[in-house]
């Protein structure tokens, strides 16, 4: 990787965090919008597949039943402040109550929370050890009470 001034530079885990608030990330993700008009759906979900995949990794060592995860989940993300999770794997239903991403982006016809989809995808991907992909069937930012996330298994292409 090259980092600036042309040197190369090695990645390396840290435990350093950011924030910014929400509203910041829902004027990058208008930014996104603005420059690659549906690829920025794209852009945000698969980085949240990244994100989702290596908080699995660094968080869940050990746990393997399905309520520990799914609770330390809740606990993690209420932690974080992405918002309130209410998981059911049974049925494959997510939801969540004041998604940090519809917040800070505001009204919508359509759900935007696709950096949360994609996180849940890389989560469940790692915990359920199949593909899986996530659906947002409703969102905050459409004036629903909650987001609705469906799991779905992906089907080979």
């Amino acid at each position: 990787m090259q980092g600036s001034g042309g040197r190369k530079t090695q990645r390396r885990p840290s435990p350093r965090l950011f924030q910014f608030r929400a509203v910041a990330f829902g004027d990058m993700q208008r930014a996104l919008e603005r420059l690659f008009a549906s690829g920025a759906q794209v852009i945000l979900y698969e980085s949240g597949i990244e994100c989702g995949r290596r908080s699995y990794q660094r968080h869940m060592k050990g746990k393997v039943h399905a309520k520990a995860v799914t609770s330390a989940l809740r606990r993690l993300k209420l932690m974080e402040r992405w918002g309130k999770f209410k998981i059911d794997l049974e049925k494959g239903v997510i939801l969540v109550k004041d998604s940090f991403e519809a917040d800070g982006y505001g009204g919508s016809d359509v759900p935007v929370c696709h950096f949360m989809r994609g996180y849940l995808t890389g989560f469940f991907t790692e915990y359920l050890k199949k593909e899986v992909k996530i659906v947002e069937e409703q969102c905050e930012a459409q004036g629903k009470p909650y987001c609705l996330f469906r799991i779905v298994e992906k089907k080979p292409e």
